[in-house]
């Protein structure tokens, strides 16, 4: 697939050291999945490149609800990286969550969505 937006030299440069090629691992694995998953996308579109620390807005938001988060909270708040998959048109198939873990999280996108 064609990398667009960013890429996997931008992901390294903005996120540096181990976290920073864990998670351009895990991109690349969801990419050889999605290829393999999805034979009409073309495009792999790196949506954001920055590191994202989700951690301060989940802390604040379970402390306002129920005190100090769990622990059970705590372990599902990762660093991320979005990442879309396209047709050659430019139609979105799905995008994904890539978290610095080796995981990512998928959601289709609805028929017939343009982006």
């Amino acid at each position: 697939m064609e990398w667009i937006e960013s890429t996997a030299a931008e992901i390294l440069s903005m996120n540096p050291g181990p976290k920073g090629e864990g998670l351009l691992e895990t991109a690349k694995k969801y990419e050889a999945d999605a290829e393999r998953r999805f034979p009409n996308a073309k495009l792999f579109k790196v949506q954001s490149v920055a590191y994202r620390d989700i951690s301060m807005v989940w802390r604040q938001a379970l402390t306002a609800v129920v005190g100090e988060p769990s622990f059970t909270s705590r372990r599902r708040i990762l660093k991320n990286l979005t990442i879309s998959i396209h047709t050659a048109n430019g139609a979105r198939i799905a995008s994904a969550h890539i978290y610095e873990d080796g995981t990512y999280k998928e959601s289709m996108a609805r028929d017939g969505e343009k982006k």
